[in-house]
């Protein structure tokens, strides 16, 4: 029961952060856009995201933008840039169709928000998946997909009332006195075995970006 309350309790919250028109399904986000087009994709976020790129600190837009950023993303702000953790575009992207047999990965990079584009300044810090293993849906038959994923939560604080393990930390990003970048990421492995229930279990992993000496990041 637990388990099910946090499944809906999270796409609930993925609903609020990318907003009605391209909200994924808990388990569909890594077959959606790109988390950099999902959070500048409503009228509001893109105003918040030119005010970024524009580099205007004097612009009130500037200081609420950072905020929603820091809280609502993996992020990190330097030199006034904004560095945020998504994968990269898909030829799918927005294609909840799965196939059968055809597992989808993608990696998870760091992107900075530049004057024209968001720009990929890392190797992946991880590869995520999901994969569907059958589908039945015949008249006769109810529906009955069997599946299973490892991905990372967009949303960073998924501790507290939804979960009891207390090993599991919130996910954060901090910048290093020396310059590295330790990322704490919640990631989740699901899977559906059967009509009822669908299983999960959520851990956490530590990533440390060290900077190059042109802006980009390796992964330790």
């Amino acid at each position: 029961m637990k388990k099910t309350v946090l499944f809906i309790v999270f796409m609930a919250l993925t609903g609020a952060i990318f907003g009605q028109t391209w909200s994924p399904s808990a388990f569909g986000y890594i077959q959606t856009y790109p988390q950099y087009e999902l959070m500048s994709h409503e009228p509001q976020q893109k105003e918040r995201v030119e005010a970024l790129r524009n580099g205007d600190i004097t612009n009130p837009v500037y200081k609420t933008a950072v905020e929603y950023f820091s809280v609502s993303a993996y992020s990190f702000f330097l030199n006034k840039k904004l560095y945020m953790l998504s994968y990269d575009t898909c030829s799918t992207c927005g294609n909840l169709n799965f196939k059968v047999g055809k597992p989808i990965q993608r990696g998870l990079f760091l992107f900075r928000l530049d004057k024209d584009s968001w720009t990929k300044v890392s190797d992946a810090l991880q590869t995520d998946y999901y994969s569907l293993d059958s589908s039945i849906d015949e008249p006769s038959i109810p529906q009955h997909n069997i599946w299973s994923s490892d991905c990372y939560l967009p949303v960073k604080n998924i501790t507290g009332d939804y979960n009891n393990d207390k090993s599991l930390k919130n996910g954060s990003v901090t910048i290093e006195a020396n310059g590295n970048v330790t990322i704490v990421l919640v990631n989740r492995k699901m899977y559906h075995d059967s009509n009822v229930d669908i299983k999960q279990s959520l851990y956490n992993k530590t990533v440390v970006l060290v900077p190059n000496n042109d802006g980009t990041y390796k992964v330790q």
